[in-house]
């Protein structure tokens, strides 16, 4: 019993994961995958059954964008939200903050140089 749920919550990660790839991949933007999720999978690599599984996922995107990740994910059933500072990618058929997509955004990122800004 204790491995089905252990497998089902795996299952239903890796299925959100999945998904977050295909729609950043299609849309071609950039990513990185932070926090539990990344430590669960280093983890599981170097010393496997010794890793702690995480609820969400957190990952570290461009700070300029927001509309186009919500552009990317609402064909894959994710919706971006802003809440209570949070920035999120939610399923739309199950939204919840605990098992949402978390953003990051990257403080190095910076809006595109224009050609005013060499004026």
């Amino acid at each position: 019993m204790v491995n089905a749920f252990f497998e089902h919550r795996v299952n239903r990660l890796f299925d959100l994961a999945e998904q977050i790839e295909k729609a950043f991949s299609t849309a071609g933007l950039e990513y990185r995958v932070v926090g539990g999720l990344a430590a669960y999978l280093y983890v599981e690599e170097a010393e496997p059954d010794a890793g702690r599984l995480t609820r969400d996922i957190d990952i570290v995107v461009r700070r300029e964008d927001p509309e186009s990740i919500a552009a990317a994910v609402k064909p894959f059933g994710l919706e971006y939200r802003h809440v209570a500072g949070i920035d999120m990618l939610l399923q739309v058929d199950e939204p919840s903050a605990r098992r949402a997509v978390h953003l990051i955004f990257n403080v190095n990122s910076a809006p595109p140089a224009t050609s005013a800004d060499s004026a």
